[in-house]
């Protein structure tokens, strides 16, 4: 019997609400990228149905063949329900599925009805289970070339699995489903099974699954080998996979992101079969071999960790086989600290129990006196290893560790000394001077490891100065924790860095003056001096240059704040009064930056972001417009991020200004001629046309509108998003 279908022109359809869907719509629900992916989408559409009130039903081809729906809220806001991996609202099947509707709607086609007792509904509830290949949200695999068209597929499929109730709405009532044993009454059934089969009808069936399961053949191998006490043999078997899953390269496609990642399923397996078997010893020395070829494999690998997971769980085995070893403890412990020290890749994760084990003092005792006689065989150089420098850490960190489980605690803080002086790990012993209360001493130590530490390391300069911001914070010298805090914004200032300062000079009660100094370096680049440095040289010994004792007239730095004269003798010092911090340099290992070039480095973008922050729009205005001449100067072209933000900041008071923005926004965009532009183009003539109406003029809107349909008539994808803007519905009238 033939479908009945409804008239998209009937008025019980068109009270749906469909036909007042737009494009603006369909992208708040979706988003871009969706919106466009189902525009692409609507050919693989077919057999698409309606219901009674209104919900659309089809089938959708991917990488698969999905179920999708789609109905209205009460709002009028659409929403769907999809089968394909992603089981999100507002996929692009789902989008594909309304736009598929809304161009039947506008070719005036008949949309048959959907039954309440279709076989799609139940589809939706399935627990879909699908491997990493499988779930893609792009689905690269698929061809967006090809087409598909209603009736490809058979009308009266009927699905097999009857597993799934049916859709809610649908089928209140749930149909009959198919048992499935859980896995531990599978078991005892299984074993029960076997119990009652004659041996010899037992011994078939085993050669016969062997026959077709090779994994399972070589597990009965390597049981009779175990019985026959042939274990050198199975050692060897071991050794060969090892040798097998260790030379197999990854391989990838970047076309279709397959890859090929090395089986260590093979070896896990034998050397489980060894440990069960009680060969502990045997299973260590495998690892052995296994950590030092197994780790150089996923060093080379270029997979998304693939290999190191694999790797990871066969040397969980061997952990295991560690523990039960005939080694003595601290050997046990030693094997651990030095594959631990191999892996630069985290594959060892499951070793904490082998570690926290009750072992004794005196284990941990060896351990110290082995690593510490490691530690000696490193040799000191002059010149920068950071490979080196690398390996002693690590080392003499399971040393403190052994020393402290061996209860020889007082020889961690000398050994600690030794090593910030040998090895630079001066943050190591001032964060346990730290945690001990010896702050005169780890103020010593970190000033002592400022002047060590080569100036290339910004970050343990970093932490040793605010090592010393912390030390001054306990000791409650406000004062010197804001010239800390502004050392850090001289260095990299940013709004957050400045709200800081400003934060921390608050708590030094002398916010205003600070804050101007920092306005005044952020426009000039000039970094204001302590008071103390103005009747002496700095300490690297450079006398003071008179622009940098410039001071501003005005309390703030704003767009309408004038340069005082450059006459000297009108020039006043500056008004900075945070002590200063007489730090050691670093020791300087490259060139050092010429004053000249630090001083003329302004830094407009902040002084913008504070602005914007602010939302004063004329200082927006006055420091977007020096920032723009500023990135011209450069050769640059202003971000668009940058721009979008101050149009969107000035609107309500410089209307023509953001609407000129949007403008050279929007033109940028579309010379780009590509789709993903366009849709970038596309939210910046939503602003303007939001702009535009809130000001009465939709007139200036349509026209502007209607120029860039004229002058870029030929760009297909780009007059489909300018009709979507126009605001009118997507079916026509």
């Amino acid at each position: 019997m033939a479908d009945k279908k409804v008239s998209p022109g009937s008025k019980n359809q068109l009270a749906h609400g469909w036909e007042k869907l737009t494009w603006d719509d369909l992208r708040a629900w979706a988003g871009s990228r969706d919106l466009e992916k189902g525009r692409s989408y609507t050919r693989r559409v077919s057999q698409l149905q309606i219901t009674a009130d209104g919900e659309l039903l089809a089938w959708v081809t991917g990488t698969q063949r999905y179920v999708t729906t789609a109905r209205l809220t009460e709002k009028r806001t659409p929403v769907s329900e999809c089968s394909c991996p992603l089981q999100r609202d507002g996929c692009k099947h789902g989008v594909a599925v309304v736009i598929a509707y809304l161009e039947m709607l506008n070719q005036k086609k008949s949309v048959p009805i959907a039954s309440a007792d279709d076989k799609r509904w139940s589809v939706l509830l399935r627990q879909v289970e699908t491997s990493d290949d499988e779930f893609d949200e792009d689905e690269g695999n698929e061809d967006d070339g090809a087409e598909f068209a209603a009736g490809d597929f058979d009308d009266d499929e009927v699905f097999e699995d009857d597993r799934y109730s049916a859709h809610p709405r649908r089928h209140p009532q749930k149909p009959a489903t198919r048992k499935r044993l859980r896995p531990e009454k599978s078991g005892a059934d299984l074993r029960d099974f076997l119990k009652s089969k004659p041996t010899n009808e037992l011994i078939e069936l085993l050669l016969d699954c062997a026959k077709r399961d090779p994994d399972f053949q070589a597990v009965l191998q390597e049981q009779q080998a175990l019985s026959s006490g042939k274990v050198a043999k199975l050692v060897q078997a071991a050794r060969r996979e090892i040798d097998r899953a260790t030379a197999d390269p990854m391989w990838g496609d970047s076309w279709d992101d397959n890859c090929s990642s090395p089986d260590f399923g093979g070896v896990k397996r034998r050397l489980q079969s060894l440990l069960d078997a009680g060969y502990a010893d045997e299973v260590v020395e495998l690892g052995r071999d296994l950590l030092a070829c197994g780790l150089e494999q996923v060093g080379e690998a270029q997979d998304e960790g693939e290999t190191g997971e694999g790797l990871s769980d066969s040397l969980d085995v061997v952990f295991q086989a560690l523990m039960k070893s005939s080694l003595p403890p601290h050997q046990k412990l030693l094997f651990t600290f030095e594959a631990l020290m191999r892996d630069d890749y985290g594959v060892i994760d499951q070793v904490d129990f082998l570690i926290d084990h009750d072992w004794s003092r005196q284990d941990w005792s060896l351990v110290a006196a082995e690593l510490g006689n490691q530690l000696q065989m490193i040799p000191i150089s002059e010149a920068p290893d950071w490979t080196r420098s690398y390996v002693r850490d690590q080392l003499s960190n399971w040393l403190i560790l052994a020393l402290e489980k061996a209860g020889r605690t007082e020889e961690i803080l000398p050994l600690c000394e030794s090593e910030a002086r040998t090895n630079g790990s001066y943050e190591r012993l001032v964060k346990m001077l730290m945690d001990t209360n010896h702050w005169d001493d780890a103020e010593r130590w970190a000033r002592e490891g400022l002047a060590n530490i080569p100036s290339g390391l910004r970050g343990i300069v970093h932490n040793l100065k605010k090592t010393l911001r912390d030390i001054a914070a306990q000791r409650q010298d406000w004062p010197r924790v804001a010239a800390f805090v502004a050392d850090e914004f001289f260095e990299q200032p940013d709004v957050e860095s400045f709200e800081q300062l400003v934060l921390a000079a608050q708590r030094a009660q002398c916010r205003d003056q600070v804050e101007t100094a920092a306005r005044r370096f952020l426009e000039t680049g000039e970094r204001p001096v302590a008071r103390e440095d103005l009747s002496r040289n700095l300490p690297s010994g450079r006398p003071i240059r008179k622009a940098t004792v410039t001071r501003s007239k005005t309390k703030s730095i704003g767009h309408k704040s004038k340069v005082p004269a450059s006459n000297p003798a009108e020039q006043t010092l500056p008004s900075w009064p945070l002590p200063n911090l007489d730090l050691p340099e670093p020791r300087a290992d490259s060139p050092r930056r010429s004053v000249a070039h630090a001083s003329s480095q302004h830094h407009l973008r902040v002084l913008l972001d504070l602005a914007l922050k602010a939302k004063q729009p004329e200082e927006i205005l006055h420091w977007f417009d020096k920032w723009e001449m500023q990135k011209s100067g450069y050769g640059g072209w202003h971000n668009n991020d940058i721009s979008d933000r101050v149009a969107t900041a000035i609107a309500s008071t410089h209307p023509e200004r953001s609407l000129d923005l949007w403008n050279k926004l929007i033109d940028a965009e579309i010379a780009a001629t590509s789709p993903a532009h366009y849709e970038v183009a596309a939210g910046y003539l939503r602003k303007s046309r939001d702009l535009l109406e809130s000001l009465k003029r939709a007139t200036e809107w349509q026209a502007y509108l209607a120029r860039l349909r004229e002058t870029h008539r030929r760009k297909r994808r780009l007059i489909e998003i300018l009709d979507g803007l126009s605001g009118g519905s997507i079916v026509s009238e």
